[in-house]
């Protein structure tokens, strides 16, 4: 699982929208994902 700091200097190297997807790939990758609702 990746450290704060890997969060920032990844949110660093993506543009907004690469980021918005990488969020929602690891709240969708959760066991319960509310999609499934």
């Amino acid at each position: 699982r990746p450290s704060q700091n890997q969060l920032v200097f990844i949110g660093h190297q993506l543009n907004p929208l690469q980021l918005h997807q990488q969020l929602n790939n690891c709240l969708t990758s959760q066991p319960v994902s509310l999609l499934s609702v």
